[in-house]
This record gives C-alpha cells, sequence and structure tokens, in this order.
C-alpha cells in the first residue's frame, strides 16, 4: 500500500519518508467487529523513530516533557495518485517516550470515539434530569390496585348475665339477647394496614362510634369490595343464625351477603362476599353483624382464626411525571463521557421499531417527585438497554455515534468477490455463539406488596434444544418496565427523606405525546393483556418478553430454529394479543451462521463498505461472509488478512 506519513511536533506538520520510522514493516490496521455489531478501526500502537523524526521528537520532549504535543497521520494513494484518503492520525503518548540515541519509541494514543467510548462506558455518571428531560411532561394516569386491611375480631360483654370467659385462641363475645335486639355489630379492629396503597377510596371507621351506626368502612368513591372470613365459631344455641354483610345508605340498612346462614351451635365460616359497585357507593357504610339469640346469657365464640378482610381494587389520582427522551439520555452520557470536548454527534435511528419511537425514560427519582431530580447511568447500561430491548447496537461514522438496527449492519449486497485467488485458508465453528439458553427480560424485582406477584416484565428463559454447550445468552435490559414498581415508587412521593432501594433505577414507558392535554400519555391501545388482575390499565404490554425476542430474531437465528419456555421469575400465565409467554418462539430466518472463513489475499485495498458481503471460493465451494476482522499492513505489499462471519456456504455454479 503507498502511504505516505505526516509528523505534526508543536503544531508543524512534517511529511517525513519512510525511512524515520524503523518499524515501518510492523505498521497496520485492523477492521474488527465484536459480538455481531459495527465495525470499527484499530492501528498500530507503537512508533519507533530515527534520522530527522528522532531528533524533533526527541527536542520536543526535552522542552515540554509530559505536555509534549505531537502526532502522526498515515495517509494513502487515492485513484488520482494523491494522497487524500486518511487512514488514521493519533496522538503520541509522551508518558511512554524512551530512546537509546538513536531510536525513539512512543506508544500512540488511540483517541477515536470508540476509544473513548470503551475507555469510559462502565463509569456510571450522574445526570441532572433537567439537562436532559423534554419540555412536555408524562400524564401518568396510574394502574389499578390491590389494597387489603385485615381486622381482628376481640372480646365484648353486650350485658350477658354469665358471662363467659375465653380459653386458648378464643375469642368470645358474650350478650343479652333480650337487650340487644335482632342483630349485634361484629366487634372487629383494623389490624394491619399494611397492604392498603390507597387510602382515598375507603375510610376505615370505629364501628361501635354512634355516629358510624355500625359502619366498618365508609367509601369515599365507586368502587367493588370482596370480604372474606375464615374461623371456628361456637354457639350458645343452635337457633337460626346468621353472619350478614349489610349497606348503610342514608337510613336505609340493605343486606347484601351472608357469610353464614344456618342452624348449629358449631361449625366453620368460610366464606367470601363480594359487594359490586352498585352498593359499593360513595357515602355509603359497609356494616358486619351477626343475628342474635334471645337470651340473657348468650356467647358466640370464634376460635382457629385464620383470616378476616376486606380487599378493593382501586386508582389513584394522575400525577406529572418529566421524561428524557432516549436521544437526550445519550447526548447528555456524552457530553459526560467527553471531557475532551471532541466534536461528537449521536444519532438513533427513527420509523424503524415504534416500540422505540414511542418510549421514554424516566429517573427513578422523577417518578417519587423529587426536586432536582438526577438519573443515575453509564453508556453501557444505554448500549445494554438498546440492544435487549430493541435489537439496537452502537456504529461510529467518523464523528457520529449512531444506534442503528443490528438487522441494517447486515446487507444482502456483494461488496467483494476474492474468488480463488487466495491463500491459507481455514473454516471453523465459533463456538461462543452457540447458546443452550436465552434469558431476556428484566432483573426480578422483590415487591413488599401483594400486586407485585401479577408483574410479568422479569426474566423469562428458553431453551434452544442445543445440547452442546452450556453458554447462556442474556438479553436483560438494566432499564425497568414493571409498571407496579413505577406505581410503588409513585406512591412513595412526599417521603423525599427517606431513600428508597429504587432510587437508583431507571424506568421507561411508552407513550405518544397528546395535543389536546400538551402532555405524553401511555400508549395501551393496541395491546390485549390476558393472564393478569386488571388488563384496561396494564401498559408497557408493547416492551414484555416476547417483543424483545422479537427484536433480535435475526440474531437468535445465528443457533437456533426455535427457542421452548423453561421458566419465568413473574407471571407466567400472561398473554399479549393472544400470544403466550409460554408459547414457542419459531425463527425463521437469520442475519449468519456459526461458521468462520479466514483467508489471505494479495490485495491490499479492502472494502469501504463493511456491512456488505464477500465472497470466497474454495473446493468446488462459495462462502459468503462479513467482517468480523481484517488485518492490513501498511508499511509492506503483504496482502489482507480476511475473517469473515459466514452468512451462507452453497456449490459453485
Amino acid at each position: 500500500m503507498l502511504c505516505k506519513y505526516a509528523l505534526t511536533v508543536a503544531g508543524v506538520s512534517y511529511d517525513i519518508p519512510i525511512s524515520c520510522l524503523r518499524n515501518w514493516d510492523e505498521i497496520k490496521y485492523s477492521l474488527k467487529r465484536s459480538d455481531l455489531g459495527g465495525v470499527v478501526r484499530t492501528f498500530t500502537s507503537k512508533f519507533e523513530f530515527i534520522d530527522f523524526a528522532f531528533y524533533l521528537l526527541l527536542e520536543e520532549y526535552f522542552k515540554n516533557e509530559f505536555n509534549s504535543n505531537a502526532t502522526i497521520t498515515v495517509l494513502c494513494i487515492d485513484n488520482n495518485h494523491t494522497y487524500s484518503n486518511q487512514l488514521f492520525t493519533c496522538q503520541l503518548d509522551f508518558s511512554t517516550f524512551s530512546h537509546d540515541g538513536y531510536v525513539v519509541s512512543v506508544n500512540s494514543i488511540d483517541d477515536s470515539i470508540d476509544s473513548l467510548l470503551k475507555a469510559r462506558k462502565s463509569t456510571q455518571y450522574e445526570i441532572p434530569v433537567s439537562e436532559v428531560k423534554s419540555d412536555k411532561v408524562l400524564n401518568y394516569d396510574r394502574i389499578s390496585v390491590f389494597n387489603s386491611v385485615k381486622y381482628y375480631p376481640y372480646d365484648k360483654d353486650f350485658g350477658s348475665k354469665e358471662p363467659v370467659a375465653p380459653k386458648n385462641d378464643e375469642v368470645v363475645i358474650n350478650y343479652n339477647g333480650q337487650n340487644t335486639g335482632n342483630t349485634i355489630v361484629f366487634p372487629l379492629l383494623d389490624g394491619d394496614k399494611s397492604e392498603m396503597y390507597n387510602s382515598s377510596v375507603i375510610t376505615l371507621l370505629d364501628n361501635f362510634d354512634p355516629s358510624n351506626y355500625g359502619g366498618l368502612i365508609k367509601f369515599n368513591a365507586t368502587t367493588e369490595v370482596e370480604v372474606k372470613m375464615n374461623f371456628h365459631v361456637v354457639r350458645s344455641s343452635n337457633s337460626a343464625f346468621s353472619i350478614r354483610m349489610v349497606i348503610i345508605e342514608g337510613h336505609a340498612n340493605t343486606t347484601v351477603g351472608s357469610f353464614y346462614s344456618g342452624n348449629g351451635n358449631e361449625f366453620d365460616v368460610n366464606c367470601t362476599v363480594k359487594v359490586s359497585s352498585r352498593y359499593a357507593r360513595a357515602g355509603n357504610l359497609l356494616k358486619i353483624d351477626f343475628t342474635a339469640d334471645p337470651y340473657t346469657s348468650s356467647y358466640l365464640k370464634i376460635s382457629k382464626f385464620k383470616e378476616f378482610s376486606i380487599k378493593y381494587s382501586s386508582i389513584d389520582k394522575p400525577v406529572s411525571v418529566d421524561v428524557i427522551p432516549p436521544i437526550n439520555l445519550l447526548k447528555g452520557l456524552i457530553k459526560s463521557i467527553n471531557t475532551e470536548k471532541k466534536e461528537i454527534f449521536c444519532e438513533i435511528n427513527s420509523g424503524v421499531d415504534e416500540r422505540l419511537d414511542m418510549a421514554l425514560i424516566l429517573a427513578a427519582e422523577s417518578v417519587r417527585g423529587i426536586l432536582e431530580a438526577k438519573i443515575y447511568t453509564s453508556y453501557k447500561k444505554f448500549m445494554d438497554w438498546m440492544e435487549s430491548e430493541f435489537g439496537f447496537v452502537q456504529k461510529i461514522d467518523g464523528n457520529t455515534i449512531r444506534f442503528v438496527h443490528r438487522d441494517s449492519l447486515f446487507t444482502k449486497d456483494i461488496v467483494k468477490e476474492i474468488g480463488v485467488n487466495h491463500s491459507n485458508f481455514s473454516y471453523s465453528v465459533d463456538e461462543s455463539r452457540i447458546y443452550s439458553t436465552v434469558s431476556v427480560g428484566y432483573e426480578k424485582q422483590e415487591y413488599d406488596n401483594i400486586n407485585g406477584r401479577d408483574e410479568f416484565r422479569f426474566t423469562t428463559e428458553y431453551t434452544s434444544g442445543i445440547n452442546v454447550t452450556t453458554n447462556k445468552l442474556e438479553l436483560i435490559s438494566p432499564y425497568r418496565a414493571d409498571v407496579y414498581g413505577i406505581e410503588f415508587l409513585v406512591q412513595e412521593r412526599g417521603k423525599d427523606t427517606t431513600d428508597n432501594k429504587s432510587d437508583n433505577d431507571v424506568f421507561f414507558v411508552g407513550a405518544k405525546y397528546d395535543s389536546s392535554t400538551d402532555k405524553y400519555v401511555l400508549v395501551r391501545n393496541g395491546y390485549t393483556v390476558t393472564g393478569v388482575l386488571n388488563s384496561t390499565m396494564m401498559f408497557n404490554s408493547m416492551y414484555w418478553q416476547r417483543a424483545m425476542l422479537e427484536a433480535n430474531k435475526k440474531f437468535l437465528g445465528v443457533f437456533a430454529g426455535k427457542l421452548k419456555f423453561a421458566s419465568s421469575d413473574g407471571n407466567s400465565d400472561v398473554a399479549v394479543n393472544d400470544i403466550a409467554l409460554k408459547d414457542d418462539f419459531t425463527i425463521n430466518e437469520r442475519l449468519a451462521t456459526c461458521g468462520i472463513v479466514s483467508v489471505e489475499t494479495s490485495e491490499c485495498d479492502i472494502p469501504k463498505n463493511s456491512d456488505s458481503i464477500i465472497t470466497v471460493e474454495e473446493g468446488g465451494y462459495l462462502y459468503a461472509g462479513y467482517y468480523e476482522n481484517v488485518d492490513v499492513c501498511i508499511g509492506r505489499a503483504d496482502g489482507s488478512k480476511y475473517k469473515l462471519i459466514v452468512q451462507s456456504v452453497s456449490k459453485c455454479e
């Protein structure tokens, strides 16, 4: 390859002959693709300068030592016989400077964008949400939450002539039936309210406060309620008896259900009664009572107590949440990484996956409503999210970082036909691309909440049917899509002095702009969800595990034709648009195979289009593949060494 070298020292550029580079025959550059992503360029890391270049660098070093400034540029000749094609430019690292009186040895600094990102991709940055947020907020209109209040009966005497004392685990209600009337309010205390998440729908009452008329709860909004009892009863008689649920509406008492009705002095009560929204309306009261025996010394003994609970579903008031478009977060991360103030542009291809086009990122602190919220993330987490969720990978074009769908990096165009003019051919299988198991989804979250049992956006495992390896492919998003996680954080609003274990987490939702409210609204239309408690208010269904598999389908096709469900960390009974999480995932197309072809050619010119096919003929077969690695020696015309990811193998015509 005909090349020219330019050495720039202290801002002055010098064209230096090849004789000024002692290791000229070792200088090379490579094109490399990792993890079936974009192709990047690397080059020689060490240079040895002699003659004229030796003295230029020696003088610069003695004058400025570690602050010395020098770069090496390599240009190759074009079709017009001018040196206009710049292969690379790199800074020289004077902290590695050494000389023996004849040769200056100094390493280069790979200051490419790719090198910068590799060095800092795992650093977690703290970015103020105010710097990256959209000027529109999300109207988070909540999700239906299941609430539960547990009650406990207690000993009480309503004027019995001969009260009975409780034994062991008994609770005894003594009464004088001639004074109490036909019914007696069940003495109950609310004990465990830890799973009561929305107190605006109902108000808990003291049912022995005369102003409450025996009411146990008051409805503040229309809802549906489920009351469950489970215990053993021993009575003082075997006359007709019932435990009733009564709705008080104004002066009217309406019996809407019975937990027990019959004769007998000993029996089990194990019953659930539901109150429909017809009765559970704002202003009404709910009362639990039982029929009284007409005797002066009567009792009701309760033992083997298991449950007395009131459960209801509720939707709390909407709140506004700051949101971050993915491109804004990408730019914010690159700004944090790019302390050298390089000119770097960022792009994310749109119109490829509508799930990405509608995605908005939420910082946990924003969800909690904390003032001056921050988002905590790294470039690697952003990359992992883009890849696992949408099948998008990084591609660097000059000074532009572009996220594109992986499929676009593997076109059907043939850019070079090597034919039979090659040497050192070899074909092998890349075992690292073969997986027996695929884990897809999100990290399992431990909720201190009964509603978490309904969440399905956790990790799901599928098997590929391959037994020759134990490799596991993980398509796990570091950003969360679990709707209950968002809901539980919103419930923490107003508690900003208390740390939450999710405060550093990053969430995302599918939303679209609504011009009528000038806010983003959650997208629910187009996704029919079954297998969950409340499907009508469910959101983020487009980000379930099957959609993640679909986004990476051709990538998965490299090693598998079908994935079979194995297990799930969450609700595995869910289905979206009639497709069940447990269904087989069939793959009928692929980016490439697990084969690798290595060849050497005498040509130094390699195709610039790194996304197209290169073909090689060997032994009557045509091998078509994509760049995995190409090495080109700049100083010597030693040709090129190709390592290709095999896309297909066919017989030569």
